[in-house]
């Protein structure tokens, strides 16, 4: 099946023309994006960003109304400028939900850097070469197509989602293309933005470069994507999002290394119990008695993370990490129906009025989401010490367990600050708004969930900060 995915993906694609798109339109599908979060987005006053949001819909309504067209890629970066504006890392604008037609005008062509890439402040250093030879790993890119790193940076960030005012530095991180998000499905937020902001002339991009020291031009080719998921492939670093993305080794006699690839369960062949019980025996038959949990790269997906931490639990931990659970409105607003799509109906269905409780906000409570419950070790499970490795990446499922392991005083966390906010995030049931003309899609949650109202508007900062640079 994996081979076949590959091939698929691999097979020639026409490129399609971008459409333009008419300015009226896409004003009225700028109304329904607006209608949408007012009525649906649970956060949306939760770092006082309301303003911030009405705001950039009015500049891009009055911008529109002077317009009689929009070129489509244009419409695309302007209505994501106005989601990000929303600070939650799960409102935005999913490559994955996009329609086939969308994808195939915007980003079916050669649109991608021929190589992965980690963002360290505001440099590119190459992590894996898919040129030949060309930009060997450590090589640090300066330029592209001219535009110093910085600046394609800066720009890239304000399109960038994440959760809440305190994480810029983090959306700017988000703007890695690490070898773990290239997959038969894996869609980098870099590679979505970059080639709709600084289009391609040709099939090539010039950059600058240092190598060994030494600052070089260079002309390298774009790929398309299905080119760089089978360079991938060839060279046996395409990432997997199956229970394979996950493995154990023994780093000496003592420590044992758990790659924790990928959330997405749903993907798996075994249930999640089986695959975490089998690690753990791992462990235990390898004669680990410390442990380091890898989770850089990983967002989150459908394995929960208390379902995790129970195989590295030493102790009951006393609750969950989640203390409240609010919603929007006490019933969903049916004029904007046809615009949503989710999973299943239920979200449509009234919730009954001892269900919810008002809060002073104007959102309602969800009575018993967030009950406190003990958290049990599983049998088995891995109780010695324990180091997590983290990075911006980890922006929900995987922020959720690394926060549980820590208040348990269960782990050290090493690495870079973790991707979402530390009094909490969005997200745990979406809706995919289609916005009728433009065609364009927006991930929109419909549950905040509140780690802690108390906490700074912040990241979760490792334990122990590691500082990378181009030679590690």
């Amino acid at each position: 099946m994996r081979a076949l995915l590959v091939a698929l993906l691999a097979a020639p694609l026409a490129f399609a023309q971008p459409r333009v798109l008419d300015a009226d339109s896409l004003r009225a599908d700028l109304d329904i994006l607006r209608r949408t979060l007012v009525a649906y987005h649970p956060a949306l006053d939760v770092y006082d960003q309301r303003a911030e949001v009405e705001a950039r819909i009015d500049a891009l309504d009055a911008m529109l109304t002077g317009r009689d067209a929009v070129p489509e890629g244009e419409a695309v970066v302007r209505i994501a400028h106005v989601v990000a504006a929303v600070r939650d890392g799960h409102t935005f604008l999913n490559p994955l939900n996009q329609t086939d037609r969308l994808r195939d005008r915007l980003w079916s062509g050669r649109t991608v850097l021929p190589f992965t890439f980690v963002v360290l402040g505001d440099r590119l250093v190459v992590t894996r070469d898919l040129t030949g030879g060309a930009l060997p790993r450590g090589t640090e890119v300066l330029a592209l197509d001219g535009v110093p790193i910085p600046a394609v940076l800066d720009t890239l960030r304000t399109l960038s989602p994440g959760d809440g005012r305190g994480t810029e530095s983090l959306r700017r991180a988000r703007l890695s293309v690490p070898e773990s998000e290239i997959t038969t499905r894996g869609w980098p937020l870099f590679d979505l933005y970059y080639p709709l902001v600084f289009p391609p002339t040709g099939d090539a991009v010039a950059l600058r470069a240092v190598r060994l020291g030494a600052s070089d031009p260079e002309d390298v080719s774009l790929l398309t994507r299905a080119e760089r998921i089978e360079r991938m492939d060839a060279a046996g670093a395409l990432a997997r999002e199956d229970e394979a993305a996950w493995h154990v080794r023994m780093l000496d006699d003592r420590t044992g290394y758990v790659r924790l690839g990928s959330f997405l369960s749903h993907r798996w062949s075994v249930p999640a119990d089986t695959v975490l019980a089998q690690t753990v025996r791992q462990l235990h038959e390898g004669g680990a008695d410390r442990v380091v949990l890898d989770v850089r790269g990983v967002v989150g997906g459908t394995l929960g993370y208390e379902t995790v931490a129970r195989y590295f639990l030493a102790e009951p931990a006393p609750c969950g990490v989640i203390d409240r659970v609010a919603i929007a409105a006490e019933r969903a607003d049916s004029t904007l129906f046809p615009y949503l799509e989710s999973w299943d109906d239920g979200w449509k269905a009234p919730l009954p009025p001892k269900a919810l409780a008002a809060l002073p906000d104007g959102r309602f409570e969800l009575r018993g989401a967030a009950a406190c419950r003990p958290i049990e070790p599983a049998p088995g499970a891995f109780g010695g010490p324990l180091a997590v490795l983290s990075d911006a990446h980890n922006s929900s499922a995987t922020f959720l367990l690394l926060t549980l392991l820590r208040q348990a005083g269960r782990a050290a966390v090493v690495g870079r600050p973790a991707g979402a906010n530390r009094r909490g995030f969005s997200g745990g049931l979406m809706v995919m708004l289609r916005l009728p003309y433009s065609g364009v899609e927006v991930d929109v949650p419909l549950l905040h969930q509140r780690i802690d109202a108390a906490a700074p508007d912040a990241p979760l900062l490792p334990d122990v900060s590691v500082v990378l640079t181009a030679a590690d």
